[in-house]
């Protein structure tokens, strides 16, 4: 799409064999995720019968299976289980003073 400004790269729709390339997945992949109404990206039917993918819709699919480890818990995830909330068994202990 040659031509448009730089805030409609996002925008751009891919076919089938462009996500799949871009996710490194085969097409098949993409149509059973979209039969099975899974967790797969989200697509757009155009006449009917004609998929595509939003480009920065793929980015952000991508963004959201981002995991660091096997239990599948997300980053976002893992920084907040590490706040410490007023509830914890130890929030009533008394902290460390540092020495002048």
């Amino acid at each position: 799409m040659d031509g448009l400004p730089a805030q409609y790269e996002g925008d751009r729709l891919l076919t089938t064999e462009q996500a799949a390339a871009l996710l490194g997945v085969s097409s098949a992949t993409l149509a059973t995720w979209r039969s099975r109404r899974s967790d797969g990206p989200p697509y757009i039917v155009l006449c009917g019968r004609l998929v595509r993918y939003r480009f920065r819709d793929l980015l952000t699919w991508m963004t959201r299976q981002e995991r660091i480890n096997t239990h599948g818990r997300r980053r976002n995830e893992e920084a907040r289980r590490e706040i410490r909330h007023p509830d914890d068994d130890d929030a009533g202990a008394e902290l460390p003073r540092s020495e002048p």
